[in-house]
């Protein structure tokens, strides 16, 4: 690498580390004063400012990452590592303000998004569900050619599928599913990518028992993601799919039975 080269390299990656710990910081104090806060939007608020932070962060993490690739050719996994960290971090966040249970009675989903609705609507929530996966997705590429990192990733995408899943208020769903209700193109899009992603959550945990030693946690998980994906399709009068998935459940449990007896 060529001196000018290498100098633009440091002073850039100065940068990006100057702001990477502005965002660690920034993390922290919303954490803390959500600890703080006096009243539940107060601490939803701290939440998700927490939230939104640690997304910010793991793009830079990547940006850090990237940057020099093309000149030194070596990636620097000590920040994919800290970026699997605060996307870890960012989820339990998020878990604690809609659950991270896979199945769920859509009583307790709703139970746990009232306080949230009064600090954010589904137009806002369609926003962060979409730069959540966008950075998430972007993070997830950056360890394509790093296999001991594969399931690990299938975990983070899985419970961000649930956390999805979980935003949504299936109560009030079908009343405000008409096009002339505010938020109708966000919580379209919300269902349908909720569904999409507890798929293929369901689809990846199948993968890794088949390919990581099939152990049968693997398999069980994907059917409760299966089953969970099914809830929405049943909820929402999609009878066709909701057989389909049936069926698969059925399938893969008789092979999780099968397998078991060894």
């Amino acid at each position: 690498m060529a001196d000018d080269e290498e100098d633009i390299v440091k002073t850039e990656t100065a940068k990006l580390k100057a702001k990477i710990e502005e965002l660690q910081n920034a993390v922290s104090e919303s954490e803390a004063a959500a600890k703080a806060a006096q009243t539940d939007s107060e601490r939803i608020s701290a939440l998700l400012q927490a939230y939104e932070f640690s997304i910010d962060l793991v793009g830079y993490t990547i940006m850090i990452t990237d940057f020099a690739y093309p000149i030194t050719k070596v990636k620097n996994e000590s920040w994919l590592t800290e970026g699997r960290k605060v996307c870890l971090r960012a989820i339990i966040i998020m878990e604690e303000l809609v659950t991270g249970l896979v199945e769920t009675d859509f009583a307790s989903v709703e139970e746990k998004l009232l306080p949230l609705e009064e600090v954010i609507d589904d137009d806002e929530k369609w926003r962060l569900v979409r730069k959540t996966g966008f950075a998430i997705s972007t993070f997830c590429d950056s360890f394509m050619e790093n296999s001991k990192w594969k399931w690990i990733l299938v975990e983070i995408r899985a419970r961000f599928a649930v956390i999805v899943k979980n935003l949504i208020n299936y109560k009030t769903f079908t009343a405000l599913n008409v096009p002339n209700q505010p938020g109708y193109e966000s919580r379209f899009y919300l269902v349908e990518t909720a569904k999409k992603l507890m798929q293929e959550a369901a689809d990846n945990y199948r993968e890794k028992y088949e390919i990581a030693g099939q152990n049968i946690s693997d398999i069980n998980t994907a059917i409760h993601y299966l089953s969970a994906l099914r809830q929405i399709h049943v909820y929402l009068g999609e009878s066709v799919p909701a057989e389909d998935v049936k069926k698969r459940i059925e399938v893969w449990t008789a092979k999780m039975k099968d397998d078991s007896r060894g």
